[in-house]
């Protein structure tokens, strides 16, 4: 079983995630447009040195995501509801 820290710790990490996924979500129901404006901003692919070509594969989703933003919302919203139903179940 985990010690108390860490699995308090492990706790506001999903909260955090949860909090962000939902706060993305929404933007992406409400406003769909600022949400692929902000996609083409945070979606910016780093490149590093190819140590590990499956780990530095892009998987590219933007097709989707961006020509359906509030598909792509509705779905992390439900994902995200889901988290927080798990973690306030938890704590």
């Amino acid at each position: 079983m985990l010690h108390q820290a860490a699995l308090t710790v492990l706790i506001w990490l999903g909260f955090i995630f949860a909090s962000l996924s939902t706060l993305a979500a929404l933007v992406a129901i409400i406003a769909p447009k600022s949400f692929i404006r902000l996609a083409g901003f945070w979606g910016t692919w780093v490149e590093t040195e190819p140590t590990f070509p499956i780990v530095d594969h892009r998987v590219n989703i933007d097709s989707f995501v961006l020509r359906f933003p509030r598909a792509f919302g509705a779905f992390v919203l439900v994902a995200a509801l889901f988290w927080w139903a798990m973690l306030l179940h938890v704590s």
